[in-house]
C-alpha cells in the first residue's frame, strides 16, 4: 500500500503497469537471525517494515530491482540509524551507519548481515501497518537522507514536472478506524481534487490474531475478516470506484465500493463530514450495517513515503476510471438495510419493548435512570450521564469535565439526533461556565438496556474524540468518584476472599492499616465482592494483561476497599482474587 500500487485498489490491468514501478522478486517476508537481533519483518509493495528485536523498529523502501532495501532502524528511546541491506534467497548482508555518522558506507563501515529462520513473520509488537515508523528528528526528511532513502539520489536525471498536490482538496488525507482495536487496524487513504466528483480510494485491513470483535463491527462482518486474511494478517480489500457525495455546504461525504475475496456482490464504505468529526460506515449487501464509528485523522500516506505520481496524474486525466459504477438504487437499498450491530453482539432476546428500560431486579428505579459514570478507555471519569424515559420522549442530563483549562464540571445540553433498538446519538453543548465559552460535539452510545456488559461509546467534543464505557458506580461511590480500578469500569472484575483461616471472619477497617479501627467483617469464604479503589493504584490496563499469579502479586503490595453491597471497608490486598468473568 505505500508505494500506492493502484493495481491492489482497481486491479486494472491499465493501471498495474503505471503504478507499480518496483518489480519485486525477492520475497524479504520472515523472521531474521541477525547481527544485532532478531528482525521481524513484512513487505508491502516496496515497503519493508518491522520489529527489530525488542529495541526498537524497521522502516524501509525497496529499490527498483526489489533485492536492495534501504531502511531507518528507530530505538524506543528515539536514537535512530540507517542501514542498506542486499537479499540473497534466505541470507541479508549490508552496512549500517548511526544517523550523526551519516550514511551507510559500504567500504570500512558497519556489517549488518540476517539469515531467515521462518518464512512466516511472527506477530509484530511495534511496528504498524497503517503507520510508517520514521524516526522524530527532522534530519530525516532533509540531504542526505531524504533522497537516499526513497532512492532518488540513484537517479540520474529526475524529471521535473508541476507539482501533482496542486488542487487537492481538504478530503485528501487517511482515515483511521476507532474503536476496532483490539482485533483489527483499518485504514482508508482518499485522493480527491477540489471540484472532482471521482476520488482514488486505498483501503488497508490487518488481522491481528487472537482479538476479539470490537462493538463497533458485526460479528459477521469479524468473522469474515479472520477468514479472509492471509497468513501474514493482511487483507486485500479491492476498491471498485469512489466518489465524492456533495449533500450541502457543509454535509459532504466519500463513498467507496470495494470487495473482498471471494465476494460476488460490492460492499459499500461511507465516510461523512461534519462539523467537528468525521463518522464512518461500512454497509453489507445483505447483511446491512458492518461497522458504525468515527475516524481519526492523519497525513495521507504519499506524505509520509515514496509515492508515484502517476496515480495523482491519472485521476485527473481519467476520472471516469475511478467513478463508482453501481446504480444508485442498489446504493440506496444497501443504506437502507437495518443496523443489527448490537444485535449480533447479544446472547439473549432484547427487551420485547425497546423504548422502555427493563426494570432491576427487586422492583428498583429503572437502570436507564441511574446515574453513569463516563470512563474513558484509559480509565479517566470524563463526567456522568442520567437517561430519562417519559411521555415526551428520551431525555439525558449529566455533567462533563477536562474539555476547558477550568477545574469546574461543565453543563451539557443533551440533544436526541437518533435512536435504534441498539443505540442512542445525541448532540451535544458542552459550557465551560462563566466565561461562557462553548464546544459542540456528539454522543454515540449504546442502550444500557440492550448491552452485555458496561454499554460502549464514542465521545466527540471539539476536536477531542474519544472512546468510553458507561459505569454505574457501586454501593458507596458517587458517579463523579468512579475511576477505572482492576473492579470498576472496562476491566471489571468481581472478588473473592482466599487464604483466610475457616475459625476466623475478616476484618474491615476504617483506613488501610492495621492499626486503624475495625468497622465491620464479612465471611472467610465471601465471594461477589466489588471494589471500590486501592491505597497504592493498580494499572487496570497492566491488571488486565497479566496472568492468575500476577494479579495475585499485584494485589498482594497494596490494601483495597472492597463492598458486598451491605458493608465497606480496607482489607489487605493479599487476602484477595479475582474471581473468573
Amino acid at each position: 500500500m505505500i508505494g500506492y500500487c493502484v493495481h491492489r485498489i482497481f486491479r486494472a490491468a491499465a493501471f498495474a503497469a503505471l503504478m507499480c514501478s518496483p518489480s519485486l522478486s525477492a520475497d524479504w517476508n520472515g523472521d531474521w537471525d541477525s547481527t544485532y537481533g532478531q528482525l521481524r519483518l513484512l513487505q508491502n509493495g516496496d515497503r519493508l517494515y518491522g520489529d527489530y528485536a525488542e529495541i526498537g523498529t524497521i522502516e524501509g523502501r525497496l529499490g527498483k530491482d526489489g533485492r536492495t532495501a534501504r531502511a531507518y532502524f528507530v530505538y524506543h528511546d528515539g536514537r535512530w540509524g540507517t542501514v542498506e541491506w542486499r537479499i540473497a534467497n534466505d541470507r541479508l548482508s549490508g552496512h549500517w551507519s548511526w544517523s550523526s555518522d551519516g550514511l551507510p558506507q559500504p567500504k570500512g563501515g558497519k556489517s549488518w548481515t540476517a539469515t531467515r529462520s521462518s518464512a512466516r513473520t511472527s506477530p509484530l509488537k511495534y511496528a504498524s501497518q497503517t503507520r510508517s515508523a520514521l524516526p522524530k528528528d527532522d534530519a530525516v526528511n532533509q540531504d542526505p537522507f531524504r533522497p537516499w532513502f526513497t532512492f532518488a539520489a540513484d537517479k540520474a536525471s529526475p524529471s521535473v514536472s508541476v507539482d501533482p498536490r496542486d488542487g487537492l482538496s481538504r478530503w485528501y488525507r487517511g482515515y483511521d478506524l476507532v474503536n476496532i482495536d483490539p482485533a483489527f487496524e483499518i485504514g482508508v487513504d482518499v485522493i480527491h481534487y477540489e471540484g472532482a466528483d471521482a476520488a482514488a480510494v486505498d483501503l488497508s485491513i490487518y488481522v491481528r490474531p487472537g482479538g476479539t470483535c470490537a462493538q463497533t463491527l458485526h460479528t459477521g462482518f469479524c468473522k469474515e475478516l479472520h477468514d479472509k486474511a492471509d497468513s501474514r494478517g493482511f487483507l486485500s480489500a479491492t476498491v471498485t470506484g469512489a466518489r465524492l457525495k456533495n449533500r450541502g455546504s457543509v454535509d459532504e461525504l466519500i463513498e467507496a465500493t470495494f470487495r473482498l475475496p471471494g465476494d460476488s456482490h460490492e460492499r459499500l464504505l461511507r465516510i461523512r463530514e461534519d462539523v467537528t468529526y468525521h463518522s464512518v460506515f461500512i454497509h453489507h449487501p445483505q447483511r446491512g450495517v458492518d461497522y458504525e464509528g468515527f475516524a481519526r485523522l492523519r497525513p495521507h500516506l504519499c506524505e509520509q513515503t515514496r509515492c508515484s505520481n502517476d496515480i495523482f496524474n491519472d485521476l485527473r486525466q481519467r476520472p471516469g476510471t475511478y467513478r463508482i459504477k453501481l446504480g444508485e438504487a442498489y446504493i440506496a437499498r444497501m443504506i437502507g438495510l437495518p443496523n443489527r450491530i448490537g444485535a449480533s453482539h447479544q446472547t439473549s432476546k432484547p427487551h420485547p419493548d425497546s423504548t422502555r428500560p427493563p426494570q432491576q431486579a427487586g422492583g428498583g428505579r429503572p437502570m436507564m435512570s441511574d446515574p453513569w459514570a463516563i470512563l474513558e478507555e484509559t480509565g479517566d471519569n470524563l463526567g456522568e450521564i442520567s437517561f430519562d424515559q417519559s411521555a415526551g420522549g428520551l431525555t439525558a442530563t449529566g455533567k462533563l469535565r477536562g474539555f476547558f483549562e477550568t477545574d469546574e464540571d461543565h453543563q451539557v445540553e443533551f440533544k436526541l439526533a437518533g435512536k435504534t433498538d441498539e443505540a442512542l446519538a445525541w448532540e451535544l453543548t458542552v459550557y465551560s461556565g462563566q466565561s461562557g465559552e462553548r464546544k459542540h460535539g456528539r454522543m454515540l452510545t449504546e442502550l444500557p438496556s440492550h448491552a452485555r456488559r458496561n454499554p460502549r461509546g464514542t465521545l466527540i467534543v471539539g476536536e477531542d474524540i474519544l472512546l468510553f464505557e458507561l459505569v454505574r458506580p457501586v454501593r458507596g461511590l458517587d458517579a463523579s468518584e468512579a475511576g477505572d480500578t482492576p473492579a470498576i469500569g472496562i476491566y471489571s472484575v468481581s472478588y473473592r476472599l482466599r487464604d483466610v483461616p475457616l475459625n476466623r471472619t475478616m476484618n474491615l477497617r476504617q483506613k488501610p492499616s492495621r492499626s486503624s479501627a475495625v468497622i465491620g467483617s464479612i465471611s472467610p469464604r465471601a465471594t461477589g465482592l466489588q471494589m471500590l479503589k486501592c491505597a497504592d493504584e493498580i494499572n487496570a490496563q497492566a491488571f488486565q494483561e497479566a496472568g492468575f499469579e500476577r494479579r495475585l502479586s499485584m494485589l498482594s503490595a497494596t490494601w483495597c476497599q472492597i463492598t458486598n453491597n451491605k458493608v465497606s471497608g480496607w482489607v489487605p490486598g493479599i487476602y484477595l482474587a479475582p474471581e473468573t468473568y
